[in-house]
């Protein structure tokens, strides 16, 4: 095998959007505490080839994954199935996608330019940069996520949950030349990135735990991938001095806590390599998949409901909020007889050796699909990715259960801009996703 790696950055001028908290039109930039990356690590097997790209970005829209792959297929001769396009999932980034207000405020297209030339730039040098490489790999346990759906009484909060599940797992793989310079150190955990809560952009904990691993390492080479973890935050958002849990997350946090959180990921990382990872076989393999995960049905009443102007203090009719514009969108499109009562999720396979595969589900999965695919593929002694947050943004992707509780996560769907929640028996479409993976050669 031949492996190359590289990093652009994508930090966006000040005074522009920022997502994850609040509409992001109107949270602008007014600093920048670290900088923005794209990480691209390019490997080739037996004539097969695959790209790994990791944005320091909330999500990446469905549409611009798109439009970089179709570039990338242009400039490297890739097909979309051997391209993953993996969001870190950080709060303190600029957009990409149509999440929320960015369905009706569109990122801007200058940034948009400047993202797509980053991320062309950090492919090509991947590519160019690869080497006869060696590949290690384990699995270790992080003790960062904590389950964030917290029963008050009958209902479900966010808030910390130290007893609920969560994907625990801390998959990674070394990649080192034949002089024993490391090329590529991948890692992931399943939990937010939720620190940076201000208008300072930032990589938050990821880019502080890479940082960190690449000086340990003696080498730029640390990739940080998002996992499973749409039902998590990281621990010390949640717990007191004594390390109990506290009823409600530390909604104030900031760098602190960003640069605790990645210095105990990075020693965990460390940790796991000096437990000794295993040698693997190269094979390189990819899949890309789409599945159809079904939707609840909404009568019309609900979208009349929704749609009408809101009154203001003083009974004057307000503009339409963003779930008003939702609603007067469904309502149009059901009286069309267009509204789908199923919802487009991709995932993707990607082999680097014999057991030793990522396998990623678009949009914001919670810890169950995580464990399902570590189920389906037993890392045995090498390691299994579960990621999220890979090749768009679909939408939270719960489990039948979680329907019935509530919670925050079964009714964001509008946020996505879905006319209606999943329905029960998701789960099958998943797991005929991964089933449909292992037939075409992710092993």
């Amino acid at each position: 095998m031949q492996a190359g790696f590289a990093r652009a950055d994508i930090t966006p001028p000040l005074g522009s959007p920022m997502m994850g908290y609040g509409d992001t039109s109107t949270r602008l930039a007014e600093s920048v505490h670290d900088p923005l990356y794209v990480r691209a690590l390019s490997v080739v097997h037996g004539g097969e080839e695959a790209l790994i790209l990791s944005l320091d970005l909330c999500f990446i829209g469905r549409e611009e994954s798109d439009q970089f792959k179709g570039v990338l297929g242009r400039e490297l001769g890739l097909l979309p199935r051997q391209i993953l396009m993996s969001s870190t999932h950080t709060h303190a980034a600029p957009p990409s996608g149509d999440y929320l207000d960015l369905e009706y405020v569109p990122t801007p297209r200058e940034y948009q330019r400047q993202l797509e030339a980053a991320v062309v730039k950090a492919s090509k040098e991947a590519t160019a940069s690869r080497r006869e490489v060696r590949i290690e790999a384990g699995m270790g346990k992080s003790n960062l996520p904590m389950n964030r759906r917290q029963w008050r009484g009958k209902e479900v909060h966010n808030g910390p949950n130290p007893d609920g599940n969560v994907l625990d797992s801390l998959p990674v793989c070394l990649l080192k030349d034949l002089a024993g310079k490391p090329v590529c150190l991948l890692f992931t955990i399943s939990t937010h990135v939720v620190c940076m809560r201000d208008r300072a952009l930032s990589a938050d904990y990821p880019g502080h735990a890479c940082d960190l691993l690449d000086k340990k390492m003696g080498a730029i080479c640390a990739m940080f991938l998002q996992g499973v973890g749409g039902d998590s935050r990281p621990r010390p958002l949640g717990v007191d001095a004594s390390g109990a849990a506290t009823k409600d997350w530390n909604w104030s946090s900031g760098w602190a806590q960003a640069e605790l959180i990645g210095k105990t990921l990075a020693k965990e990382v460390e940790a796991t390599l000096a437990r000794g990872l295993k040698p693997v076989e190269p094979a390189v393999k990819s899949a890309l998949i789409e599945t159809f995960w079904p939707l609840q049905r909404l009568p019309r009443e609900k979208y009349l409901e929704w749609s009408q102007p809101r009154k203001g203090a003083k009974g004057e009719t307000l503009p339409p909020g963003l779930h008003e514009k939702w609603a007067q969108r469904w309502l149009g499109l059901h009286d069309r007889g267009q509204v789908p009562d199923q919802v487009s999720v991709l995932m993707q396979g990607v082999q680097l050796g014999k057991n030793l595969r990522l396998v990623a589900i678009e949009g914001e999965p919670l810890s169950p699909h995580g464990q399902a695919i570590e189920a389906a593929w037993p890392a045995g002694n090498g390691a299994t990715f579960a990621l999220g947050y890979a090749n768009g943004e679909a939408m939270y992707l719960v489990t039948s259960p979680m329907l019935d509780e509530g919670g925050y996560e079964p009714v964001s769907y509008w946020e996505y801009g879905q006319p209606a929640p999943l329905a029960k028996g998701l789960e099958v479409a998943r797991d005929a996703g991964l089933a449909k993976l292992k037939a075409l050669g992710i092993a």
